[in-house]
């Protein structure tokens, strides 16, 4: 087994363990010592943080995301950059494990499309926004509790050109 060196977050963050990766980070379950609650802090990977286009992709991404305000999105508390450089997120944390692991647990009917109808809501609020979610899966979607899916937009948001376009048009 491979051991699991935890990034050197901010002073307020306390990292306590690797959530998961994706192509483009890492996410880590953390306590954020100032705001006095359970958050996940995404670190953009050192090969693409050195890339300038991809440091203000995010940046943009994640200030998009921030302007969400929904009761199934999980929220954006803060950004910045690590000593090392690299790009980070902090996001409200999910404790409730993803749409993907409450999925295989093989729910009763009724409770997968009661959270199917929140996802689908959660992902109307962005839209409305005119941002699209660029990497949808049930693995992107989080459960605060049973019952309560929440969206992670952070660094998958981005501006639409039209109400109708989809990630796949652009």
């Amino acid at each position: 087994m491979t051991e699991v060196v935890l990034p050197l977050l901010p002073e307020r963050y306390v990292c306590t363990r690797l959530l998961g990766e994706g192509a483009t980070g890492m996410v880590y379950h953390a306590e954020d010592r100032l705001l006095e609650t359970e958050v996940a802090v995404k670190v953009i990977k050192s090969n693409l943080a050195m890339h300038r286009r991809f440091r203000a992709r995010f940046a943009r991404e994640v200030a998009l995301s921030a302007r969400i305000t929904h009761p199934h999105v999980i929220p954006v508390h803060d950004t910045g950059t690590l000593a090392s450089g690299q790009p980070y997120v902090a996001l409200g944390y999910a404790a409730g494990g993803s749409l993907e692991e409450f999925l295989e647990l093989r729910p009763p009917l009724q409770d997968v499309l009661a959270l199917i109808d929140e996802v689908l809501d959660a992902l109307a609020a962005i839209h409305a926004r005119q941002l699209l979610h660029q990497a949808f899966s049930p693995a992107a979607a989080g459960s605060a509790r049973a019952g309560a899916p929440r969206r992670r937009p952070a660094a998958l948001a981005s501006h639409s050109r039209g109400p109708a376009q989809s990630s796949a048009g652009r």
